[in-house]
């Protein structure tokens, strides 16, 4: 198997910054992002029953506990997605590491998970957009 070359190493070496600088950046905006989400989530729909629909109609509970459930889902699964993608960055700095100290080309091993947490997080807050949106027509158009 042929080893690396001095450029390529110094390319592996290069993109290593680069990810390393992505999951500083990362993880130091999971809190804030996960902060930002979930307060204004919460502000949101606090206010949204208080000042718009002070007095919800009989019936229509379930869909704004269905919409706070998929928002909840969103959160949840955002989080999960950034835990994964710090994590998946974190590998490929130890591939990196390991090809430059072997002399050999990394085996890139990257996971879908972070991807699909991403578009399963979309869904439900799109999901539980759409249950706000029917709880709100219901009671102030119905």
């Amino acid at each position: 198997m042929k080893g690396l070359s001095e450029q390529r190493k110094s390319q592996l070496l290069q993109y290593r910054d680069v990810l390393r600088q992505e999951y500083q950046k990362n993880s130091e905006d999971f809190d804030k992002t996960i902060l930002s989400l979930a307060s204004g989530s919460l502000g949101i729909s606090a206010g949204f029953l208080n000042q718009i629909v002070p007095d919800p109609q009989p019936g229509t509970m379930p869909l704004l506990v269905i919409a706070w459930a998929l928002m909840a889902a969103s959160l949840i699964a955002i989080v999960l997605s950034y835990l994964q993608a710090i994590d998946c960055r974190k590998k490929l700095i130890e591939q990196i590491d390991q090809a430059v100290q072997s002399h050999h080309e990394p085996k890139w091993k990257i996971s879908p998970a972070a991807t699909r947490l991403s578009l399963a997080s979309a869904a439900c807050l799109i999901l539980g957009i759409g249950f706000y949106l029917a709880f709100a027509a219901w009671n102030l158009f119905i």
